[in-house]
């Protein structure tokens, strides 16, 4: 066999090697979908989803089917103080692949080049099974005609309430403040033991 045929069925044996990963992970989320649902207490639709960050009960929640991302937060105890409502972030799995097909040449271009490292390989399949969302909550509650409905959420999502940025400027202030206090009481000391 001369080089070329080498090279032609090594890229064949990789093409076809994410081809079946592809394939692996399509049947993968399809045999999924069907067990994601919980048939509750009161034998109502339920399901499990996450929510982190700045809530009072961060963690998994056995929720209703149909709940919204607002409801979640309500269910998690709502908002702390520190809580930056403007950008809620949802993470859910995509119920279809959405890698374009230039990102899958240009995956297969650097695996032929021996540039791509199977740690990388893996993550752009990952990121390409996921969807973000970013949701104004603040925008909802101020909205009286209801135009902006929050999200419903699906089982396996992960809401995510960042921190706020005042809320460093606030813990910073508080620093300073205690760093001030201190130095004064050290040059109230040093001028009266003299």
């Amino acid at each position: 066999m001369c080089c070329r045929e080498v090279n032609g069925l090594v890229w064949i044996l990789k093409s076809t090697f994410l081809i079946l990963c592809l394939v692996t992970f399509v049947v993968s989320q399809e045999q999924s979908k069907s067990s994601d649902y919980i048939l509750g207490d009161e034998e109502r639709l339920e399901m499990i989803v996450a929510i982190w960050g700045e809530v009072q009960k961060p963690g998994e929640h056995r929720v209703p089917y149909n709940t919204t991302l607002v409801e979640l937060i309500s269910i998690a105890g709502g908002p702390t103080r520190n809580a930056k409502l403007a950008r809620v972030q949802l993470t859910r799995q995509a119920s279809e692949w959405t890698m374009s097909p230039q990102a899958l040449e240009q995956i297969l271009k650097e695996s032929d080049a021996h540039e791509i490292k199977d740690s990388e390989l893996k993550r752009r399949f990952d990121s390409a099974s996921r969807k973000i969302l970013f949701y104004d909550v603040n925008k909802y509650l101020a909205d009286q005609d209801m135009v902006m409905p929050p999200p419903v959420l699906q089982p396996g999502d992960v809401v995510f309430v960042r921190t706020s940025s005042w809320t460093f400027w606030r813990e910073a202030i508080r620093v300073i403040h205690e760093i001030a206090l201190i130095a004064s009481i050290y040059a109230w000391y040093l001028r009266n033991t003299k």
